[in-house]
């Protein structure tokens, strides 16, 4: 359960992040992408 847990909460925090990073910098987004 955990190794199936680990990916999906990596990628809402990765969601968390870049959305985050879009709002203090859009400049940070479009590097990331």
């Amino acid at each position: 359960n955990k190794v199936t847990a680990k990916p999906v909460t990596i990628g809402i925090a990765d969601e968390h992040i870049g959305f985050i990073v879009g709002r203090g910098g859009r400049n940070i987004t479009e590097i990331r992408q």
